[in-house]
């Protein structure tokens, strides 16, 4: 099993629940995980893996794309991820909200999302 890591990947964005969230935007922390096989352990050319800035496009792509919860965004981008790379078979995926605007919170929060191909 081979694992590719996209760490710190941040995205200014337009998720949340509020009003202000959705006009304003926020900065977003993306760290993705993802697990493969390859046949033979053995890559020739790129197609014969996970091509991470391929898998960068897709995260990129989804997080543009308006969400009310981290939640169904971590969702989203495992789904696309699937969807497009059939050799991945784990995807681990967190994604940090900076600074959300809760009243007298100071700190980040972050989403985490584990699964499986089935």
């Amino acid at each position: 099993m081979f694992t590719i890591q996209l760490n710190n990947l941040s995205f200014k964005a337009f998720h949340g629940l509020y009003a202000e969230e959705q006009i304003i935007g926020g900065t977003f922390i993306v760290n993705l995980s993802v697990n493969f096989s390859i046949a033979n352990n053995k890559v020739i050319t790129i197609d014969e893996t996970v091509n991470y800035d391929n898998l960068f496009q897709t995260v990129s792509y989804q997080m543009q794309q308006p969400t009310a919860l981290l939640e169904n965004l971590t969702k989203n981008i495992s789904d696309a991820i699937l969807k497009q790379f059939h050799q991945v078979q784990e995807i681990d995926i967190r994604i940090t909200k900076k600074n959300p605007p809760i009243k007298n919170f100071n700190g980040d929060i972050t989403v985490c999302y584990t699964t499986k191909r089935s």
